[in-house]
């Protein structure tokens, strides 16, 4: 049995801002901050907060938003995303490749929207966002 892990490229902060500019026309400069400063910055408005949905908020398995964050930015940081872009480019050559590649085909602008597919998106479409 073949696991493939699909990704693309592993680029530097360097790189990611030249390309989001590149494709948005908006200036962005990367700043490397620990995430104690991070979560000063108010990105969140209650990292503290706890995420889940179908649970009811004191469900002990749920995480903070902080742990959440806190747990995917390590993994990025330390590297452990790697894949092997020699074989997915074997199995798929026509695949998106870069960062770039992916603002440019699905026409990103730069401008916040959700990314992940979730239950909401059923109520969005029925007129119905924001009931839960």
């Amino acid at each position: 049995m073949l696991l493939l892990q699909l990704g693309l490229e592993d680029i530097s902060w360097h790189d990611l801002t030249k390309a989001f500019t590149e494709v948005t026309g908006i200036k962005s400069v990367y700043k490397d901050v620990t995430l104690d400063e991070y979560f000063k910055l108010g990105a969140f408005s209650n990292p503290e907060e706890k995420v889940g949905h179908s649970v009811t908020h004191n469900d002990p398995t749920l995480f903070t938003i902080r742990e959440n964050f806190s747990g995917f930015w390590n993994t990025w940081k330390a590297e452990l995303t790697k894949r092997d872009y020699k074989l997915l480019d074997e199995v798929l050559p026509t695949r998106v490749k870069s960062v770039k590649e992916w603002m440019e085909k699905t026409g990103y602008k730069g401008k916040p929207a959700a990314v992940l597919k979730d239950y909401r998106d059923g109520a969005r479409k029925r007129g119905s966002a924001g009931q839960n």
